[in-house]
């Protein structure tokens, strides 16, 4: 089966081949796998950015470029991406759009030739930005609303797919739309090693990983470390991630008038591998924060290498992982954050437990079996 595929993801190409992020260019890799033949439709970077780290050089792949960003005109990128639907659509037997995705109605639109599958791989009802009397957030609600319309006008004419069950169920009951479960996963079998937990240190380390924004609960991390060392517990915090200098200068402040500027670091980005591998195995305790979320990577990161999670119950995380195999904090609260951590490192038993279960978890859905659902779902509907 040919396969082509679209997602607002930046590629970069050199003479080594496309460079991806490697949430979507392992995704991409195993598609290209088991697919006999596999396109991507999207825009290219000017420059090799510091995310694109996972490079595909592939016979059987290949890029329909529909610009460049901060170069190529939006109208220019339209007319593209019909005129590769008119050219393309009869060289591939089926779309699949990864969503939300800025230009995914005009794609399904260009390719309505061939059959489509459209794969939502985050909450739309937690995105919705709240209402204020401001320019830029009426122009975010417009673009939820036109988003959200567009994913019921594609879904008139294509199957549904959602990378969590508790997405499933967000577009039964918010939007009546049927869909099915279909995971994503970045973890390939040969990366897992024997289960083995650590236990923990005497003054532990704390490890988040992932774009370094307020909507992530970084502010209350921090704030629960200072609240953690007042009550006598001294923990160290790793923050691994992608920071705008403005925002990362805040933090800076906000650190130092805390007094525990010894206990946070910032260790950049560090792209999937061993490198990043050794420093989930290298902490104590994982912890995601977060305000909203699709189903993200770093939960199976943290499962792979045994390490106890922390994380807040939303958007598919709760569709995928049980409190029997994380322990699950409220959003927004530092002290729910202050009583995870006490509860973890005061019942190693207990962590051990949530850390083995979650392990095996992770080992249900790992990359090859995940893109194998995608083929044999998709090849039935056919």
């Amino acid at each position: 089966m040919k396969l082509i595929i679209h997602h607002h993801a930046l590629v970069y190409k050199d003479e080594f081949g496309y460079w991806f992020p490697s949430f979507i260019g392992s995704w991409l890799d195993e598609i290209s796998n088991q697919f006999d033949k596999v396109a991507f439709v999207g825009e290219f970077s000017q420059v090799h950015l510091e995310n694109q780290d996972y490079l595909i050089n592939k016979k059987n792949f290949e890029i329909f470029s529909i610009g460049i960003r901060g170069k190529n005109t939006s109208k220019w990128k339209r007319k593209k991406i019909y005129e590769i639907g008119l050219d393309q659509s009869s060289n591939f037997d089926h779309l699949l759009i990864r969503g939300i995705t800025p230009r995914q109605y005009q794609v399904f639109k260009a390719f309505k030739r061939i059959k489509s599958s459209f794969i939502l791989v985050g909450s739309l009802v937690e995105s919705k930005p709240g209402f204020a009397f401001k320019k830029e957030n009426i122009i975010l609600l417009i673009l939820y609303y036109l988003r959200k319309l567009q994913v019921k006008l594609i879904s008139h004419k294509s199957h549904m797919y959602a990378n969590s069950p508790q997405i499933v169920e967000e577009f039964r009951i918010d939007m009546g739309i049927k869909a099915n479960f279909i995971p994503t996963n970045t973890i390939r079998l040969s990366y897992f090693e024997k289960f083995k937990f650590r236990g923990f240190r005497k003054e532990p380390i704390l490890l988040f990983c992932g774009r370094v924004v307020k909507e992530k609960g970084i502010e209350e991390l921090i704030l629960s470390v200072e609240q953690l060392k007042k009550e006598g517990r001294f923990i160290y915090l790793k923050i691994v991630g992608s920071v705008k200098e403005s925002y990362k200068k805040y933090l800076n402040c906000l650190i130092l008038q805390l007094g525990i500027e010894n206990q946070v670091s910032f260790e950049g980005f560090i792209k999937f591998g061993n490198e990043l591998l050794s420093l989930y195995r290298s902490s104590d305790i994982y912890i995601l924060p977060s305000y909203h979320e699709g189903f993200p990577h770093s939960i199976w990161e943290a499962s792979l290498t045994c390490t106890p999670i922390i994380v807040t119950k939303v958007g598919g995380i709760p569709g995928l992982v049980n409190d029997e195999m994380v322990y699950f904090i409220e959003s927004k609260s530092v002290s729910s954050i202050v009583g995870a951590i006490n509860h973890l490192l005061s019942d190693e038993i207990y962590s051990e437990s949530l850390a083995q279960n979650i392990y095996r978890q992770c080992q249900k859905y790992t990359i090859e079996k995940c893109i194998e659902k995608l083929k044999q779902t998709i090849t039935e509907n056919e």
